[in-house]
């Protein structure tokens, strides 16, 4: 959507406060950014720029540092785009769901001393489930990974796919020798499992949280106090140098440097942590 010269671009692929920090940089690989503020519990970015520019030419930055990101005309369709995120994230869920459970059960005759020439049928059968979480549900963690190396950057998914494919890659090697006592195929698909799962529900949660925010424009229809002053400002009006008085309920409107000694945060969104940070 564009309003003057800001732009809100739907963008997957927000996992972390890595993410975020690295989409709100957005100013030091395209020019003509002026500024990037991420609304993380909705995966949007609201661009500001310096000048009036194509929205294509923003989402192909955003593309290269290797997020997915899709213009939007107006507001209805940040529901619309989160939808088409979720059904994908769940079709993903329950592909890893199913074939994990499925390993689970294959392995079983494995661990209680099954007769040898059996044994080998079982642990094909793993090999065979474990194929689908490879190549289908754990296809964001790549990708993720890949933009982590791309852009010389850590974040959580790069161990967690050097974990999958050193698991996948050492039972496989395992298997061919025929020494079916040391297949991590359960394990490692329970673990997927269990990362997606986490994912799905924490997306939820925050889309759920946050979703009150599209009433009053992310909350750019806010009121923020300034300091020494009678004066309210709306997020748009602020300038460089002001001073805010936060109150409980208000949401950070700005990249800003905490000038008082003490104050609570609350940073669930981002982090899951319920407790606030000092």
């Amino acid at each position: 959507m564009k309003t003057e010269n800001k732009y809100l671009i739907h963008v997957s692929g927000i996992t972390c406060s890595a993410c975020i920090q690295k989409l709100e940089n957005l100013s030091n690989y395209d020019h003509k950014v002026k500024s990037a503020h991420v609304h993380f519990g909705q995966s949007l970015i609201e661009i500001q720029t310096h000048e009036e520019t194509s929205s294509n030419d923003i989402v192909d930055c955003i593309k290269k540092l290797g997020f997915r990101a899709e213009f939007l005309e107006d507001k209805a369709e940040i529901f619309e785009a989160n939808k088409r995120s979720n059904r994908e994230q769940l079709s993903k869920l329950g592909v890893a769901g199913f074939c994990a459970g499925n390993i689970m059960l294959a392995t079983v005759p494995l661990y209680s001393g099954v007769e040898i020439e059996y044994r080998k049928y079982f642990a094909y059968i793993a090999f065979a489930l474990f194929l689908p979480i490879v190549f289908y549900s754990a296809q964001d963690f790549y990708k993720n990974a890949w933009r982590s190396f791309k852009t010389k950057s850590l974040n959580i998914d790069l161990p967690i796919t050097v974990a999958l494919l050193a698991g996948f890659a050492f039972s496989t090697w395992n298997l061919l020798k025929a020494e079916y006592d040391y297949l991590y195929y359960d394990s490692t698909a329970s673990f997927i499992f269990l990362i997606l799962s986490a994912r799905y529900l924490l997306n939820k949660l925050q889309q759920n949280f946050i979703a009150t925010y599209s009433d009053a424009d992310f909350g750019l229809s806010q009121l923020y106090q300034l300091v020494h002053s009678k004066e309210s400002k709306k997020k748009e009006s602020l300038l460089v140098g002001d001073k805010l008085n936060l109150v409980k309920g208000q949401t950070l409107p700005v990249k800003s440097r905490i000038v008082v000694q003490f104050s609570d945060w609350n940073l669930s969104l981002i982090s899951g942590e319920s407790h606030p940070k000092n």
